[in-house]
């Protein structure tokens, strides 16, 4: 009994060890894991204009917040670094939704983002910021016009598609 309870305990601290890859740019998310610099932690400095890097060999390193576009953990999970927070890539398309999500003392939220592109600016997924940023394309506004009920946001998942809304809606439009 004692042997397998210290076998779990091995396995639980070798397999977090080395877990998280730093992505330079939006190239290095199709990457192996072989191929991209992987480090056993990351963490922001006191001063939060830094990060600071422990190396899977032991030695620490301190990069520029700016200089990481985002990590990536072994089963997938993408976050993106933009002006100074991280954001979950919740779907990489023709529209790119992200995610926060705020832990408080009795409830937690979670709220939604967007970018056109990979490497674009990150807006609120909100009525008033899609217009603003789609203001030429009278097909998709026209769309969420029509499609998007009352009760709906624009966060609604369509497991059958495994996509939102928002972006079922946009590819329809190309």
């Amino acid at each position: 009994m004692k042997i397998i309870k210290v076998f779990i305990l091995w396995l639980l601290f070798t397999s977090c060890k080395f877990n998280v890859a730093l992505l330079k740019n939006s190239r290095d998310l199709n990457k192996m894991k072989t191929e991209l610099r992987v480090v056993k932690s990351i963490r922001r400095s006191v001063k939060y204009d830094s990060l600071i890097i422990k190396e899977s060999n032991g030695t620490v390193k301190i990069l520029a917040c700016d200089s990481v576009w985002g990590i990536k953990y072994n089963d997938g999970t993408v976050y993106r670094n933009f002006e100074d927070q991280y954001f979950l890539l919740r779907q990489n398309s023709d529209i790119v939704i992200y995610s926060q999500s705020h832990g408080g003392y009795k409830s937690s939220t979670t709220s939604y983002y967007f970018s056109k592109e990979l490497n674009s600016k990150i807006y609120p997924l909100k009525q008033k910021a899609i217009r603003r940023e789609f203001a030429n394309d009278t097909c998709f506004l026209n769309k969420l016009d029509k499609e998007v009920k009352w009760y709906q946001d624009f966060t609604t998942y369509d497991r059958k598609q495994k996509t939102y809304l928002i972006v079922k809606l946009f590819k329809e439009c190309k």
